[in-house]
């Protein structure tokens, strides 16, 4: 269940300047259980707007960095099961820019990616956690299979892409970031590091 359920995502939105303003001047007089549950009730809010006005107001948030100087940089996935791996490859996508930008799969986009049985962490608690990274400026759940609808909404100065790919022309999203003015740029990622080979060795027994 939802910390916090509502008929209307209108209603939501409304709720969002209060919870914000709860977490900007509260400051010490938050216990660490309060804060948590206010910052759950902001990521399951923003979560519930619709896809369309979600990725507007991240486009306009990359617009504002780009503003202020900042080169953006955009990275997508699942980010099921934060590890290692996970932190060292945004660190290393972070250091391509100034401001790192987060697409993170709709739990209904890792089923149909992976299967039933995935995702083992819902959006909301993978978005949250990658919020709490240093390295990570902001983070959007995004419901399609594919980023392209965020990256049209973000046009990222350079999209960052793990994978053994050979080159950036063998990707699905590079013509439409290109177009866009961007760059796309592969970094590897660490050796038998992933969510499936975590999850595998929990299968194992002791």
């Amino acid at each position: 269940m939802p910390l916090l359920h509502f008929c209307a995502w209108e209603y939501e939105l409304s709720l969002l300047p209060w919870i914000q303003h709860i977490l900007a001047v509260g400051g010490d007089g938050l216990t660490t259980y309060q804060s948590n549950l206010a910052r759950e009730a902001l990521m399951e809010i923003e979560n519930s707007i619709p896809s369309e006005k979600r990725y507007k107001e991240f486009g306009t948030f990359a617009k504002s960095l780009r503003a202020d100087g900042k080169r953006v940089v955009f990275t997508n996935g699942v980010f099921d099961i934060l590890h290692v791996g996970h932190l060292r490859y945004l660190e290393a996508a972070r250091a391509l820019g100034d401001a790192l930008l987060i697409g993170v799969n709709a739990d209904a986009s890792v089923r149909r990616l992976k299967g039933p049985t995935r995702p083992i962490n819902p959006e909301v608690e993978r978005a949250e956690l990658l919020a709490a990274l240093r390295c990570v400026d902001g983070v959007c759940v995004f419901s399609e299979d594919t980023p392209m609808e965020l990256i049209k909404a973000v046009r990222p100065d350079i999209h960052a892409k793990g994978g053994d790919y050979a080159s950036p022309d063998v990707l699905p999203e590079t013509p439409l970031v290109r177009s866009l003015g961007g760059e796309v740029v592969i970094l590897q990622l660490i050796p038998d590091r992933s969510t499936t080979r975590t999850i595998e060795r929990m299968k194992q027994p002791d």
